[in-house]
């Protein structure tokens, strides 16, 4: 558990550039797993399983599962993606189903996510949120 207490969540898009060979994600993701910090939701696992078309990006999906740790959807994660749903849902600024429990989980952990989609987890009080821009440029 020490492992996911440093660890950071990829977001969908970020696991699918660094699957298509896009930078900066493919140099932020590499590093990552190199020091066992990247994990995904058990969300991100669906959503990439339901989107891969290609035999070939459903064997890179394979590939990277066994490299990287998926975290489940647990009681508390999914009380606070709840409380996201509820909270953005009055101020008129819904994020969908499905990240408001990427959301939950990473919350429920504390972890930072990286995404492209800054600006649409930043309204998300409390969760960590990082572009793979920015971390590319901090390691640089």
């Amino acid at each position: 558990m020490d492992q996911v207490a440093n660890g950071v969540v990829l977001d969908t898009d970020v696991v699918i550039d660094f699957l298509n060979g896009k930078e900066p994600s493919v140099g932020v993701v590499r590093t990552l797993i190199e020091v066992n910090k990247a994990f995904i939701t058990a969300i991100n696992a669906y959503e990439l399983w339901a989107g891969a078309k290609a035999i070939t990006l459903k064997r890179g999906l394979d590939d990277l599962f066994e490299d990287i740790g998926c975290l489940p959807l647990t009681l508390d994660a999914a009380k606070r993606a709840g409380e996201v749903t509820v909270r953005l849902r009055q101020q008129g600024m819904e994020i969908g189903v499905g990240d408001s429990l990427i959301a939950g989980i990473c919350l429920s952990l504390d972890l930072p996510l990286i995404t492209r989609n800054v600006e649409h987890f930043r309204r998300v009080k409390g969760l960590k949120v990082l572009s793979p821009q920015t971390l590319a440029t901090k390691g640089s």
